[in-house]
């Protein structure tokens, strides 16, 4: 390779002795003289002057052997590098996704990948409409991966694997729940009811004509206002939102129960045992949906997919199966 004739050049120049050049390299002094002999033949002028004394670098000889150790150091930097995305010591990951899942999933992946790569760097672009713009990103390689609702059927080139199932929900904050609690009840006691009897009680109580609803126009609009008609038809307090982000911000407030899906809803337990949210799901036939990342089969970049095994062995850990639906199906 080229760089082999830079390092016996650059070899040859400090030695200025074509015996000690070729002990340091392990040649044979004529093959190290023929090296040198086809290199000034390539650029068609003598880097040396052959004395009985040894070698003396001409003003050619000098200039090149500047550019020989500069050359090599360069080459050697890139050898490391390489090495380094191999072994996803070093690189990059860009990532395509819409604002929901960018708060709800990729936080804690990236935060675990980066412990684990601390020099890989990862870009996120984020969508907050259509799934178009990331697909075609993702397409023209602007993009490594993408994070979106399987609403895509892709092309032979492209993998894709399931993150998680999505289904429809309503989440209560607890301190609504509290508000229908006997004296001597906790919140633990009620979320370790039966659901057919929290079900029972939240009917019974009134809560959901009294309580404020928020949903998505986008996504949940027909079941929820059918859930509001059939459990809630006097409740004057809904906001319908158009977008999952100002949903998922509400939910997250605890001032309002929140139609969503259950993969926005990550349900914390306080200090006392009970959950922040009670979280019961609603049945919709439309549901459930997937989330799944998409990336390029040929991918070489060790990066990216070590990122994707991150992806997917953090959705296996939370995938949750198929949930009790709380409330009868509706019409």
């Amino acid at each position: 390779m080229y760089y082999n004739s830079l390092r016996y050049f650059q070899i040859a120049a400090e030695e200025l002795n074509v015996t000690r050049a070729a002990e340091r390299l392990h040649l044979t002094q004529q093959a190290l003289s023929t090296h040198l002999t086809k290199l000034e033949a390539e650029y068609g002028t003598a880097f040396f002057e052959r004395r009985k004394s040894g070698l003396v670098l001409t003003p050619e000889g000098r200039r090149f052997y500047e550019f020989a150790v500069n050359a090599l150091e360069l080459e050697e930097r890139a050898a490391a590098d390489i090495a380094d995305i191999r072994h996803t010591r070093s690189g990059s990951v860009t990532v395509g996704t819409t604002m929901t899942r960018a708060v709800t999933l990729l936080p804690e992946v990236i935060a675990s990948f980066s412990q684990k790569y601390p020099a890989v760097k990862v870009s996120v672009g984020i969508t907050t409409y259509h799934h178009n713009e990331l697909e075609e990103k993702l397409l023209s390689r602007e993009l490594d991966l993408i994070i979106v609702p399987v609403t895509i059927t892709p092309p032979s080139t492209i993998a894709a694997h399931e993150l998680e199932r999505s289904w429809f929900c309503l989440s209560i904050p607890r301190a609504f729940i509290e508000t229908i609690l006997s004296p001597s009840e906790t919140l633990r006691g009620f979320s370790e009811l039966p659901l057919s009897r929290q079900k029972e009680r939240i009917l019974s109580s009134g809560l959901l004509g009294r309580i404020p609803f928020v949903y998505s126009a986008k996504r949940v609009a027909q079941r929820s206002r059918q859930f509001l008609r059939q459990f809630a038809p006097e409740n004057p307090a809904v906001l319908d939102l158009s977008g999952c982000e100002n949903l998922f911000g509400a939910a997250f407030c605890g001032h309002t129960a929140v139609f969503t899906h259950n993969t926005l809803i990550r349900n914390a337990v306080s200090d006392d045992g009970a959950p922040e949210q009670f979280v019961y799901y609603l049945d919709a036939p439309e549901f459930p949906f997937s989330i799944s990342v998409y990336y390029h089969q040929d991918t070489r970049n060790h990066a990216v997919l070590s990122f994707v095994s991150e992806l997917t062995d953090f959705a296996q850990k939370r995938r949750t199966p198929p949930p009790e639906e709380f409330f009868a199906s509706l019409d």
